[in-house]
């Protein structure tokens, strides 16, 4: 694996890939017109990786066939007399 300045060259230039990386993300995250970095806690990253997972988030016509079809919505369970969402 070389020497160490071979290392730290090597590092420079990833770190000006993720640089550049970042900034084509944040152009196509700014792109789309999501609104997802205004909630608290969502980064441009964040924003991105949802983005990339979900697709067109139109496709879906309410929060509730979004978080059904991602897993997240509340499931009715019961056993015997009682029963809980969770």
């Amino acid at each position: 694996m070389g020497n160490f300045d071979d290392r730290q060259h090597t590092l420079r230039g990833l770190i000006k890939q993720i640089k550049e990386l970042d900034g084509r993300i944040g152009q196509l995250v700014e792109a789309s017109g999501t609104t997802l970095t205004e909630i608290y806690g969502i980064g441009t990253l964040g924003a991105a990786e949802i983005l990339a997972q979900v697709g067109d988030p139109t496709k879906y016509r309410t929060k509730a066939r979004f978080a059904m079809a991602n897993g997240t919505a509340p499931l009715q369970t019961s056993s015997g007399r009682s029963s809980a969402t969770g």
